[in-house]
């Protein structure tokens, strides 16, 4: 079985979203993602997207996802981000890897606004790796 990371996004102390990113998915990168832990990051609201800047350097992997759907997590290594995916976007302005899914709360993202303040919590799921 595949390792799993929990993420959770919370807004003034309250979750307003959990998701999961998967080894599988994104193998290069997994492992900073995992030591990332917990940060204060911002997020910037894009058309369809919602980007959340990382404190690291990530990679490109190895296969190029094309098609998303609402509540896809990918990876933006060229802009050092994670983005979740809100509604069908247009042409995506980055190359993205799909690392995982929201699992609830994706009403409660697309209510961020650019430059909006998150804490952005990364753990291993219980009984994992």
């Amino acid at each position: 079985m595949s390792e799993v990371l929990e993420i959770e996004i919370k807004k003034f102390g309250s979750t307003i979203a959990r998701g999961e990113i998967r080894r599988q998915l994104v193998p290069l990168n997994f492992d900073a993602i995992k030591k990332l832990g917990k940060t204060l990051t911002s997020v910037i609201a894009m058309s369809g997207y919602l980007i959340i800047n990382l404190p690291l350097k990530l990679v490109n992997e190895g296969s190029i996802y094309t098609d998303f759907k609402p509540g896809d997590i990918l990876l933006a290594p060229a802009a050092g981000s994670l983005a979740i995916v809100l509604s069908r976007p247009p042409e995506a302005r980055f190359r993205f890897y799909k690392a995982g899914e929201i699992t609830e709360g994706l009403e409660a993202l697309s209510t961020l606004k650019t430059n909006d303040t998150i804490t952005l919590s990364i753990t291993v799921r219980a009984g994992e790796g």
